[in-house]
């Protein structure tokens, strides 16, 4: 209505002297009230880039997380080079504590996995990570199941640089085993382990206790097919 139109004016008009922060906090209120136009996101992008170096990794990975939910007109409209820019900015932080909050991990491999886009570096720094933050944020089931999800939902060359992680790192399998089998011993629906399978078939992750549980989900999909 009325109303958002001025806002979206007032948003465009004031972009210039915008801080970073309050540029990402805006983009963020548009885009969850789907409102977010052209005119808005350029301005708001050019305050975002202007001020980059004082925003947190974390906000980095905010806008990422948005921008790989835009409609596909409005991805258009995203300036030559943000994304780009926000990768390179988040390597630069990539020893900073956000590698150590689920939440943030899951939300840049959605990004990643939204937009298509393939980043080594960026994958490195959270497999190399990824023990640790399994282990210190108990992952609850919805952020363990989106993890893998992305895990197993992401471009060919990424998922093999993720699977030969888990091939070669002992930590990373029993991180992740750890973190299924609690899930599974407290009983997941059907659906559920349906989507934690496929994405463990598709990163080629498999040992005794997966395979056991994976027999035994093959044996209740036949039965409730029957």
């Amino acid at each position: 209505g009325e109303l958002l139109q001025s806002l979206r004016t007032r948003a465009s008009r004031l972009s210039h002297v915008l801080f970073g922060t309050h540029a990402v906090g805006v983009l963020l209120a548009f885009s969850d009230a789907r409102c977010l136009d052209a005119d808005v996101l350029k301005g708001l992008s050019g305050a975002i880039t202007r001020n980059l170096d004082r925003i947190s990794a974390k906000d980095y990975i905010a806008v990422l997380s948005t921008l790989s939910c835009l409609p596909r007109e409005l991805q258009a409209a995203v300036p030559d080079g943000l994304i780009d820019d926000l990768l390179q900015a988040l390597q630069n932080r990539g020893y900073g504590p956000w590698r150590l909050e689920i939440e943030a991990v899951v939300h840049l491999l959605e990004a990643l996995r939204g937009l298509r886009l393939e980043d080594e570096a960026l994958l490195e720094l959270i497999c190399d990570r990824l023990p640790a933050t399994l282990k210190l944020s108990n992952c609850p089931l919805a952020l363990t199941v989106r993890l893998l999800d992305s895990l197993g939902d992401i471009p060919a060359r990424s998922k093999l640089h993720v699977s030969t992680h888990l091939h070669r790192r002992r930590k990373l399998q029993s991180a992740l085993k750890d973190c299924i089998s609690r899930h599974v011993s407290t009983g997941l629906d059907l659906e559920t382990q349906i989507v934690v399978a496929r994405s463990l078939a598709r990163l080629g992750f498999q040992d005794q206790l997966t395979q056991d549980w994976l027999s035994r989900l093959v044996a209740n999909v036949e039965t409730h097919m029957e």
